[in-house]
């Protein structure tokens, strides 16, 4: 099979992954909504969602440092999520979105994105040389057929001294080995494979980055949205505490299941940055390609997850992997004590 046909199965996959999404359906049945973010955390009755994803945007935005007049391109756009948001904290950014899947960029438009849009695979994107001033790319890295040609792609079309903020699973941590190892955890519908964070710093460095900042965050976040509905109201308060860990060296890489790098393009930022080849925003008129993509999204069904496998895979959330991180916190915890307190005292001198 060669890449085109491998490409188009990939697209295609994540075409028909979306059209189940329960964000995607609200806005197809329901109309725009102008807050992703409250929507995403509506979804989760016990709010730890919610929860983790208000802290996992902040260290986002964070990074990303934008400014008034800045160019901004969102590899992995999906349906505009960081665009409507990135425009509220700031209207003046000029803000490009590009994603593989036409479901998600119809999406976006429809959901009245501020962003200009254009379909690409992130290993070949339509952009010119040193386009951008920040570059996001966002739980995309995982996903990809060559994520070392996706690191050299952000690395091309973000201006020298630009910054690019590339976020991920994090594949050194336990749920993720857990997951390489049973399959628990992982997304069966989709090319979904977490990348050791050793694997990700050779690619980075390969690309021409240099690494201005790590963080881990989203500690115990894929056990916690994976219990079952009888422990959902522990959720919420064992997020909270699970959090503590993000700041113990040693035990966060273990526990944290996010990654996400601030990078660097060295050089000088150029004046202007030129101009760049996509589509402005269509305006929110409902045409019969909407029409179609509102039927096939009203029509979509989630496969059922089977029934024993299910129950297994909630028992081992619930009980076995937080008694593992119970015990390596345990064993763990004097040793990251040291080692913070020498990083405290060595920042002082």
């Amino acid at each position: 099979m060669d890449w085109h046909d491998t490409a188009q199965e990939h697209r295609e996959a994540f075409d028909t992954y979306y059209l189940w999404n329960p964000i995607v359906k609200r806005i197809w049945l329901d109309g725009p909504l102008d807050d992703l973010i409250a929507a995403m955390a509506a979804l989760n009755d016990d709010g730890t969602r919610g929860y983790m994803d208000s802290v996992y945007h902040r260290n986002i935005l964070e990074g990303l440092r934008v400014e008034p007049g800045l160019r901004v391109l969102n590899v992995g756009c999906g349906y505009g999520l960081h665009e409507l948001e990135l425009h509220r904290r700031c209207p003046e950014l000029e803000l490009v979105g590009c994603d593989i899947s036409a479901t998600m960029l119809r999406t976006a438009r429809w959901n009245r994105t501020p962003a200009w849009l254009a379909q690409s695979a992130a290993e070949s994107l339509p952009f010119a040389d040193n386009a951008f001033h920040r570059v996001l790319c966002r739980e995309v890295i995982e996903h990809v057929i060559d994520p070392a040609a996706v690191l050299k792609e952000l690395h091309r079309v973000c201006a020298p001294g630009g910054v690019a903020v590339v976020t991920t699973p994090n594949g050194s941590g336990l749920v993720q080995w857990a997951a390489n190892l049973t399959g628990w955890f992982t997304n069966r519908n989709v090319q979904d494979e977490a990348y050791r964070l050793r694997d990700l710093r050779q690619w980075i460095s390969g690309a021409g980055f240099t690494i201005e900042r790590r963080v881990l965050d989203g500690a115990a976040y894929f056990m916690l949205v994976a219990w079952p509905k009888w422990l959902r109201w522990l959720a919420p308060s064992a997020a909270r505490l699970a959090r503590v860990a993000e700041r113990l060296p040693i035990i966060r890489t273990l526990i944290c299941d996010q990654v996400k790098y601030v990078l660097r393009k060295p050089g000088q930022l150029p004046a202007d940055l030129g101009a760049h080849p996509t589509a402005r925003p269509e305006p929110p008129v409902e045409t019969d390609t909407d029409r179609r993509l509102r039927e096939t999204v009203e029509a979509a069904r989630m496969p059922p997850p089977g029934g024993a496998t299910r129950w297994v895979r909630s028992l081992i959330a619930a009980v076995a992997v937080p008694l593992a991180y119970l015990a390596l916190c345990v064993v763990l915890l004097p040793v990251s004590l040291v080692v913070l307190l020498i990083d405290i005292l060595r920042g002082k001198r």
